[in-house]
Order: C-alpha cells, then sequence, then structure tokens
C-alpha cells in the first residue's frame, strides 16, 4: 500500500495544489482552519489536515 501512495495520492495533490495556487489555502492544514467552529482543534498540536479530507495524526500505542 504504501509504496505506490504517493502515485495514489497524485490526482488528490494537484487538485489542492491547483487550489492552493488560486485561494491561498495551503494543502497541508491546522485543523482548525477545517473546523473552527470546534474550540478543541486550537489545542492539537500534532495533527494535521492534508488537504479537506485527510487526517494525519501520530498513531501512539
Amino acid at each position: 500500500m504504501t509504496s505506490n501512495l504517493h502515485a495514489d495520492l497524485t490526482p488528490y495533490i494537484k487538485s489542492y495544489a491547483y487550489a492552493a495556487s488560486i485561494t491561498g489555502i495551503p494543502i497541508i492544514r491546522a485543523l482548525f482552519l477545517e473546523t473552527p467552529a470546534d474550540a478543541k482543534t486550537w489545542e492539537v498540536p500534532d495533527s494535521y489536515f492534508f488537504g479537506a479530507e485527510l487526517l494525519v495524526a501520530p498513531v501512539v500505542a
């Protein structure tokens, strides 16, 4: 899965790169940019959105 992840995400990345060039909203976004009404998102330092659909967060055992 991870070996093709970048290739699989290429259309997604390109679409958000284009949108970022038009709107100025970055591809990598703090949680509060996507969910500004949720005050708890301002307190999360180690997670982010990659575009609007992919949440990136550490996995801790």
